[in-house]
């Protein structure tokens, strides 16, 4: 496919909402062609073991770090994101860092890119139809996204018999005990709630308060609430625009649904349109998991906060859920907190704070249900996934013949 007749995705800004980019569609012969590229070049990477390709993640480290200004700036104008585009640059310097204190052992603690990096790169870009045809030419896949994209991945490497390793969506709940620290449990909720517009796989999405202490939980968040700006009226506020469109009118449809039965709008719940598209900061109670916004991804800056009675209660209705990726619990003592992370069915589970696993990456862990599948992408073997499994054995002692070989033995 020549470059004059090369097919090109629309690219929408996220603060103006205008079409000011395209994107070029590798083409299926272009992947192929890479696929082929990358399994001739594996054979030098895998020559110059984990030691040589520590170097080459050293030059990367480098590299990122001489360029972080530019790439910071790039983030920000894709996601309209400032501080969490510096935030996120920061962490992938941090896992570079991290994948460099274990590159010359066999398993190594670094994130998708980074093992992918130290076993040579290629990207091709465009729609879901180039993903379909990328798994037609790879020997394993790693997807981060939606359940049904990753449905969809996974059937198509089973279809190849590949190994296909899933991180999904989320519904990530918070359980706040009676005589947990409301100060702290409050700037949690908020901040893992309201972080990267909501729209990260970690945000938080449920909260769960002993009735007990629920109107001094409220209390707290309609003050700090308060507090919190739009990027549309400061550019260093703290909520962004929505990346994709659609996904301000799924938001406006969970908070619609969650109003129409029966729950109180504490605070904001409107989309506001300025080229872009924002929502404000918004705080729901009275819900219930009849609701929408209870029981689907809302990926936006939406509080949802309801009452239980007993702690049983609370874990029954942090399990409610079709999801499993991580879950948080804010309770008086460890020991407590401890003892109700046990019950809860998560891969990650946050102790005294929420959305620890955006910044942890030490150990392995895996989503539960529609969340995951396949190994941890952290800890000691997340390198394993990148990896086949190989038996070489060697007899040196005498062998059997055929003779030998009898039905009669055992």
């Amino acid at each position: 496919m020549s470059a004059t007749h090369a097919i090109t995705l629309p690219v929408r800004n996220p603060r103006t909402g205008l079409i000011d980019d395209t994107l070029r569609i590798t083409s299926r012969a272009e992947i192929a062609a890479a696929a082929a590229d990358l399994r001739h070049a594996q054979r030098d990477w895998q020559a110059l073991g984990a030691e040589g390709r520590g170097v080459a993640l050293a030059e990367l480290s480098r590299a990122f770090t001489q360029h972080a200004a530019a790439l910071q700036a790039a983030l920000a104008e894709d996601t309209g994101r400032e501080r969490i585009a510096h935030i996120e640059t920061g962490a992938v310097q941090g896992m570079i860092h991290l994948g460099l204190q274990h590159a010359t052992r066999p398993l190594q603690q670094i994130l998708d890119s980074v093992p992918a990096i130290a076993a040579v790169t290629r990207i091709v870009q465009g729609p879901g139809s180039t993903g379909a045809e990328l798994i037609e030419e790879v020997d394993a896949v790693v997807c981060t996204g939606s359940v049904r994209t990753g449905r969809l991945v996974a059937e198509h490497a089973a279809r190849r018999f590949i190994p296909a390793f899933l991180e999904l969506g989320g519904k990530d709940p918070l359980i706040v005990t009676q005589d947990a620290d409301l100060d702290r449990a409050a700037r949690v909720i908020l901040r893992a709630s309201l972080l990267a517009t909501g729209q990260a796989c970690q945000s938080l999405e449920r909260v769960y308060v002993d009735r007990r202490v629920l109107p001094e939980v409220l209390a707290r968040l309609q003050h700090s609430i308060r507090g919190i700006t739009l990027t549309c009226d400061d550019p260093a506020g703290h909520i962004g625009p929505f990346i994709m469109a659609k996904q301000a009118d799924i938001v406006r449809e969970h908070i619609a649904d969650a109003l129409e039965h029966g729950a109180t709008l504490e605070y904001g719940g409107h989309i506001i349109e300025r080229g872009g598209l924002w929502c404000e900061p918004t705080l729901l109670t009275g819900v219930n998991h009849r609701m929408r916004v209870m029981r689907e991804e809302t990926f936006g800056p939406v509080i949802a906060m309801m009452g239980y009675e007993t702690i049983d209660e609370a874990v029954s209705l942090a399990n409610d859920s079709d999801y499993g990726l991580s879950a948080n619990v804010i309770a008086g003592s460890e020991q407590q907190a401890l003892a109700i992370a046990e019950r809860l069915e998560a891969g990650f589970i946050s102790i005294n704070d929420a959305s620890l696993s955006s910044m942890i990456s030490d150990f392995e862990w895996e989503g539960f249900r529609f969340s995951g599948l396949g190994r941890s992408r952290m800890g000691p073997s997340g390198i394993a996934r990148y990896l086949r499994t190989q038996a070489i054995v060697i007899n040196r002692g005498p062998t059997g013949d055929l003779a030998s070989m009898t039905d009669a033995q055992p």
